[in-house]
């Protein structure tokens, strides 16, 4: 009798671990973006690829696309997202040639397909960069809701574009599936990727920054961690650091200079909703007994049209000019963007 409870016993609680099984099978995946509900067919357009050819949405069927508005002079944070989108695609599965990473340009009068495909090639050479002429555009910036405002610079082509930042999923029937803000964890948006790849996914751990340059002192202020990205000749990149002032008064940083850069300005990331908004600073303070960090999606020192290519590995001469501290002479480490 007591033989016969037992087997009773053990044969309910398989039951319920196989009902409990499936009900956690049938139940519907949660993205971690925002979901379009219903799915809506993606507004098809045609643009030019970085390398001359001619790409039209409605081809794409039976791929995933990962579509980012951007352009290739800016220092922030449309090469955190492509960096995003790199860690992305190494976290998919065997058929991630299925999915696309797209990127479109805010900025036809300078990013030409040649500047496009020197821009994505720091990158991952699969991403697939597209411009076109304003008319050809513009209507594209409005099928997907893009913000774009021109922003005017020191000079005639040093100006800089306020865009929105979101990310769009177009699933493989060529439907919007789901957008992301700017920031979203690169497993969350892997994980999302792979769901709709249709196979299993196991997040690998996130990478730690390469960023472990020793400090630098002048007067009471500690300067570290100094870095800038790889980008090619002609081009911006951002330098990045810390600034910790250990005395008892403010300072601020209010100039940069360096010989690989005949323009150098110090600007400010603000993010407005899903629009990235860039704009000089005249002074970055630095407040008695803290710590500001210049670092992507915030302060960062603009070093535009570079005379040389900046590669993986190597430093950045720079010099920081602080209101009270007076000049510092430093050297910033490239890594891969």
């Amino acid at each position: 009798m007591k033989l016969n409870r037992w087997m009773i016993g053990l044969g309910l609680a398989a039951a319920l671990i196989l009902v409990s099984g499936l009900w956690i099978a049938t139940q519907p995946y949660s993205f971690h973006g925002a979901v379009i509900e219903p799915a809506t067919r993606a507004p098809d357009f045609t643009l030019t690829t970085q390398t001359g050819t001619t790409f039209r949405l409605s081809e794409q069927t039976g791929n995933i696309l990962v579509l980012f508005f951007g352009y290739a002079s800016c220092p922030d944070v449309c090469p955190t997202t492509l960096m995003e989108f790199k860690k992305i695609r190494a976290r998919l599965p065997r058929d991630a040639d299925r999915t696309k990473f797209v990127f479109i340009t805010v900025d036809p009068e300078r990013d030409t397909p040649a500047k496009l495909r020197g821009y994505l090639a720091a990158f991952d050479p699969a991403f697939v960069g597209l411009t076109g002429t304003l008319t050809e555009l513009e209507p594209v910036w409005r099928a997907y809701g893009v913000y774009r405002a021109k922003v005017p610079g020191s000079s005639e082509l040093a100006y800089t574009i306020d865009h929105s930042s979101r990310v769009y999923v177009i699933d493989a029937n060529g439907n919007l599936r789901v957008t992301y803000s700017y920031g979203e964890e690169a497993d969350n948006i892997a994980q999302d990727l792979t769901h709709l790849l249709g196979e299993r996914y196991s997040a690998s751990p996130s990478s730690t920054s390469p960023i472990t340059e020793g400090a630098v002192m002048l007067g009471d202020l500690k300067i570290e961690n100094a870095w800038a990205r790889a980008v090619p000749a002609g081009m911006t990149s951002g330098v990045f650091l810390t600034i910790t002032n250990q005395g008892a008064q403010a300072d601020a940083l209010i100039a940069a200079q360096s010989p690989v850069a005949p323009m150098i300005e110090v600007h400010q990331t603000k993010m407005e909703g899903d629009v990235m908004k860039m704009s000089p600073v005249d002074r970055i303070v630095i407040p008695a007994g803290q710590t500001v960090e210049l670092k992507p999606g915030g302060y960062h020192i603009m070093l535009m049209n570079l005379t040389k290519a900046l590669t993986a590995g190597e430093r950045v001469p720079l010099t920081l000019k602080f209101e009270r501290a007076g000049e510092l002479k430093l050297e910033a480490i490239v890594i891969a963007p």
